[in-house]
């Protein structure tokens, strides 16, 4: 199964205080020649840049940095990690099953292979749930995600679906419509993902610890904006299941503030800036 299990900690027991979720880190490049994906796209070049910007770049190095800040800065608390190494741009693994092909190919004619993948995404999804099970009695989670750091042309205002959908007959337009930037309107900052319409799902001491700390750092954030939980997503499951939040950040803070999304290389000062406030605040909520 392409999901990685990482443990961080000195007294590390089998049942982790904090676990960790990186569920599209990886652009799935075996996955993708396995499956042979690009053998079904209209144009496996397109795919390619369409299959490299749907990747939470910098999420994984994000994940294990928080993970490492943790240990290094705690006394005795442990970590796991549960990286997904699969394709968010063919099987999200963030979507609740029936939803969770994306539309790059007609999987109406490779029904086959469609069965084949959602199957692959119910064992990933049933392996999350049953990590998260096994954290201590007190444990949390953190969710972590990367986005693009503007809204797209004609994004959906609705917080509740997304700000595009994609059509395998027009992979570069959805590509483009991300990474033209004309006005600062169309600016997103981290994206604390913690309710379902006028319900709060995430914990509420993380939540407001990670507020403070981004507050007191001067990191500008906001709730549910560009994207709020909703039953279509797996995170909406985990927040009603379990302790924790969901946390979208922007790919450009992880790429030394480049507005080149797509080939900018991750800057690990960076990382380590931004994973700084999460990793405090979590530790700070398991002290209670």
């Amino acid at each position: 199964m392409s999901v990685s299990i990482s443990n961080f900690g000195n007294s590390y027991d089998s049942r982790p205080d904090i676990v960790l979720i990186c569920p599209h880190g990886d652009d799935g490049a075996e996955f993708i020649n396995q499956h042979n994906i690009k053998q079904l796209v209209t144009d496996p070049v397109v795919f390619d840049k369409y299959n490299f910007f749907k990747t939470d770049r910098g999420s994984r190095e994000l994940t294990i940095e928080i993970a490492k800040q943790i240990v290094a800065k705690s006394n005795n608390l442990m970590v796991e990690v549960v990286d997904v190494q699969i394709p968010r741009s063919v099987l999200d693994c963030n979507r609740i099953p029936g939803r969770e092909l994306r539309r790059v190919a007609d999987w109406n004619n490779n029904q086959v292979l469609a069965n084949e993948l959602s199957s692959i995404h119910t064992e990933v999804i049933n392996l999350v749930l049953e990590r998260l099970a096994n954290m201590s009695r007190k444990g949390v989670y953190l969710d972590v995600h990367t986005m693009a750091d503007y809204s797209p042309i004609g994004a959906s205002f609705d917080v509740n679906a997304p700000a595009l959908e994609e059509y395998h007959e027009d992979l570069e337009g959805y590509v483009s419509n991300f990474l033209v930037i004309d006005n600062d309107l169309q600016k997103r900052s981290i994206d604390l993902i913690c309710s379902n319409g006028s319900t709060l799902l995430a914990d509420l001491s993380l939540l407001h610890g990670v507020e403070q700390v981004l507050q007191n750092s001067g990191v500008p954030f906001a709730r549910n904006r560009p994207y709020a939980l909703n039953s279509r997503i797996m995170s909406n499951l985990y927040a009603e299941t379990y302790s924790g939040l969901t946390v979208d950040f922007l790919k450009g803070s992880l790429l030394g503030g480049s507005k080149d999304i797509l080939f900018s290389p991750i800057d690990s000062y960076a990382v380590t800036e931004v994973a700084a406030p999460f990793s405090r605040a979590l530790i700070e909520r398991l002290s209670y």
